[in-house]
Order: structure tokens, then sequence, then C-alpha cells
């Protein structure tokens, strides 16, 4: 279990979970345990991501505030740290919505090996980019976007009950994704609002107050720097 795991996932687990033991001797007790220089690399990696404090002794590493934040979510730590800075920048509903698609791994698979019938990536990414752009959310060069924009997408097309037809067999082909990434999504979301990192939905009096707290989510080169 422990060789499919995320190593720096698995690394800021220890930590929050055993402060005082060092990683590499709690991985290193386990029956199958990670290649000790794996571990070190994903060490210098959480360090570099200011997620982990590195001490001056073997085994003296500790968890930063950042990193603490990071253990706590069901994430890729970097994909976390993204979402944590989407926060910052006052983009809470566009990082939430990348951290959840970058968490869903069958979004970038061809449906026929994530379950569904046999449209190829390529496919699926041009219609996402299509639906997206047919929804004013287009301009972009990345699959992770066209992604996001699906999602955005189909949300705007199930409040509004308004699609195409010809658009239903490409529905029901990512139905399933944007199904795990909007309850990934509403996870996160409810994890922050326990971090007191977002407030709750009904903290808003009104959709103005809203949009001034989620200012920039529409900020095309933003959102691509996240």
């Amino acid at each position: 279990e422990l060789q499919r795991c995320n190593l720096e996932s698995l690394c800021l687990q220890v930590k929050q979970t055993a402060p005082s033991m060092s990683i590499q001797s709690v991985l290193g007790a386990a029956l199958d345990p990670p290649p000790n220089e794996s571990v070190s690399q994903a060490i210098q990696r959480l360090a570099a991501q200011s997620t982990l404090n590195i001490g001056e002794t073997e085994g003296g590493e500790t968890l930063t505030t950042l990193g603490a934040l990071v253990a706590g979510l069901p994430l890729d730590p970097a994909v976390a740290r993204m979402l944590l800075l989407g926060l910052l920048l006052q983009a809470p509903e566009v990082a939430l919505t990348l951290a959840a698609a970058l968490g869903t791994p069958q979004a970038f698979l061809p449906r026929s090996k994530s379950g569904g019938r046999g449209t190829s990536m390529g496919t699926r990414l041009v219609k996402a980019e299509q639906w997206g752009e047919e929804a004013g959310l287009g301009g972009h060069t990345s699959d992770v976007l066209a992604v996001v924009e699906a999602y955005e997408a189909w949300r705007k097309r199930v409040g509004s009950r308004a699609g195409n037809p010809r658009d239903e067999e490409w529905v029901r082909d990512w139905l399933p994704t944007l199904k795990h990434i909007h309850a990934l999504r509403d996870q996160l979301r409810r994890q922050l609002v326990q971090l007191k990192l977002l407030p709750p939905s009904d903290y808003f009096e009104n959709e103005t107050q809203r949009e001034i707290f989620n200012l920039h989510s529409g900020i095309g080169p933003l959102r691509q720097a996240l």
C-alpha cells in the first residue's frame, strides 16, 4: 500500500501524526518500506514548497504552518498549496475547481480506460474546450483548464436547464467525471470552512458580496498561473 501512495502526502501525514519521530524511521519500519532515496527526495520537495522545515540533525523535520494546512487536505501537496494560494489571491471558486479536477485522475483518461465508452482523450478535450467557449470561458492552451471550463459550463447549463441536444452523448460520456469533480470540490469547500479559511455558504448577504470575495476567479492569466 505504501508503494502506491503519494510519498509527499505520506511524509506530511507522518509528521502530523508522529511529530517527534523522523519520517525515515517511521517509513523504514514498514513491512515494505519505500526506498530511502525516494523518501529523501520527497522531503526535499516538501521543503522547497515551504511545507516542511528540515532540521540540522537527521530526522529533525517539522511541519510549517502551511504544511499543517496542506496535510489536512485530501490532495497532492502541490495541488493543495495551489488551492490555498488561490484563496489568498481572491480566486477561491476557480482554485477549488482546479484542485478538484487535478484530484480526479479519470478526467485525463480516455473513457474506455475509466469506465465508459471509448471516446479518445483528444476528442474529449476538444469538445470540453468548445463547450467552455460557448459559455464564454475559453481562451487557453491547457488540458487542465479545458476540464475546468467543461465543469463550469456544465454547472451553468444545469442551472439554466439549457443545452444543445447534440451535446447529450458527450455529456453522458463526461458525466461520471463531472460528478466526481463536483463531489470532491464540495468536500474541499467544507474542509476549508472547517479550517476557517472560507466562510460558510450563508455568510454573504447578497451576490455582490460573494463576487467581491471571489473577485479574481475570472481573470484568465491568473487561472493559467494557478
